[in-house]
């Protein structure tokens, strides 16, 4: 019983770390659609914040399902909770990265002035 209780504990950690990854990635990804207008870049920072959003529900689910089935205490309890905050955080970050993609995707449509 134990032991499947720290694998859940465990791959709530590791997911919280692939999504961290994952919203790595996005930051990459949104420096390289500002520095050369990359439209292709920005349609996968829109296209991508729905796997990082469908991550971080996933965390959240897990979270409560381990502390409604194990009742965790103390330390385990924290590192769940902390668990949850980081998710909502790493999808805010990927939020921001979005609404860069969104940026440059207008600011690719809009017409450059002249240069006098």
């Amino acid at each position: 019983m134990r032991e499947h209780y720290t694998q859940m504990l465990q791959a709530t950690q590791g997911d919280v770390v692939r999504m961290a990854n994952q919203v790595e990635q996005t930051l990459v990804g949104a420096r390289q659609a500002l520095q050369g207008w990359n439209t292709d870049a920005a349609a996968e920072l829109v296209a991508g914040d729905l796997v990082i959003d469908q991550a971080e529900a996933h965390i959240n689910d897990q979270v409560l399902r381990i502390i409604a089935t194990q009742q965790p205490m103390a330390t385990d309890l924290r590192v769940l909770l902390a668990a949850t905050m980081i998710a909502g955080e790493l999808e805010r970050i990927a939020d921001y990265s979005r609404g860069i993609g969104k940026s440059v995707q207008r600011a690719v449509r809009t017409p450059r002035l002249v240069d006098v």
